[in-house]
């Protein structure tokens, strides 16, 4: 099916191209013709003649946009994206939530790039995906008494996010309100200006879900999941991965792996110490890096409600 969509698309193409190019000699009076009151174009060479009619030519411009644009809603329901969307829509649906109080020991995150490749029109035609794989190790403690499960929140500017390994009882959810972007420098500089600020609250939203996790408020507990992350981390120049700051934390160490062929150049670090805080640069970031195939980011004593954000470009 994918070849077959592909070729569609290639197919109409070529028709629209060719369509243009002869109308284009028709229009302009090159080479043609008049036959029982039709305008035709010819084309003679030494070994082959040919004569069009120009309403065929207009009707293969119509066909082959056709053929060329009718691969793209079709691919949404044939391939593995269609199969990631159809299930995707299958989770049930949840709103905001307030969370219950408990302490994070620790919380290791794994952001793997290395599958990670940038999706073209080709690519989104024959339903082709980019895959970046996601992992959450967390220990926890001093639950609040009565709370018996904990969200937590992900969100992605791609079209999904899928879990490959949930813990046991957990369930994932899509939430209803999206989430607004946290970081794009295009966005934030639009943000200074009235106007744009208000489109932008009502464009600007990234596809969020739930983890929700039953715990038990008596001793620490561990909490693991893995989670495919579809179609995202596609910025050309410049990326970003943020980290939600659910219950105080006393270390936070995030971990990402980049593609052999992308690997990153520089890299800012942000924090807003409120949702609705400026963000603030890092200055001395406690990072541990590679050679652009790898970063580490430690981040200590982290506060309920503050949100870190790493940028980089590759």
């Amino acid at each position: 099916m994918r070849f077959l969509l592909v070729s569609i698309a290639v197919l109409g193409l070529l028709l629209i191209l060719l369509g243009v190019f002869a109308a284009g000699m028709s229009l302009f009076g090159h080479r043609t013709t008049r036959l029982r009151g039709r305008s035709r174009l010819q084309f003679k060479t030494q070994l082959l003649e040919l004569t069009i009619d120009t309403g065929h030519l207009y009707f293969a411009i119509i066909l082959g946009v056709g053929m060329a644009v009718t691969p793209f809603p079709v691919s949404r329901y044939f391939g593995e994206f269609g199969e990631l969307q159809a299930q995707n829509r299958t989770y049930p649906s949840t709103g905001l939530r307030a969370e219950g109080g408990y302490v994070c020991l620790v919380r290791r995150v794994w952001i793997d790039l290395t599958k990670r490749r940038e999706i073209g029109i080709l690519d989104y035609m024959g339903s082709d995906v980019s895959e970046v794989t996601w992992t959450e190790r967390r220990v926890i403690k001093d639950v609040q008494e009565g709370i018996r499960e904990l969200n937590f929140r992900h969100a992605t500017s791609g079209p999904m996010i899928i879990p490959f390994l949930k813990p046991e009882g957990a369930v994932w959810r899509p939430i209803k309100e999206p989430e607004h972007v946290v970081y794009n420098p295009f966005i934030e500089l639009l943000r200074e200006n009235e106007f744009f600020r208000s489109l932008i609250e009502k464009e600007g939203a990234m596809n969020s879900y739930y983890m929700t996790v039953p715990v038990r408020d008596i001793g620490e507990q561990e909490i693991a999941y893995i989670l495919k992350y579809y179609n995202a981390f596609q910025g050309g120049d410049f990326e970003w991965a943020g980290f939600l700051i659910e219950a105080d934390t006393e270390i936070l160490i995030a971990d990402i792996a980049f593609p052999e062929v992308k690997q990153f150049r520089t890299y800012k670090t942000y924090v807003k110490r409120q949702p609705d805080a400026p963000r603030i640069e890092i200055s001395n970031p406690e990072i541990k890096k590679s050679d652009g195939s790898a970063i580490q980011w430690i981040i200590r004593s982290a506060k309920k409600g503050e949100k870190y954000y790493i940028q980089w470009s590759w």
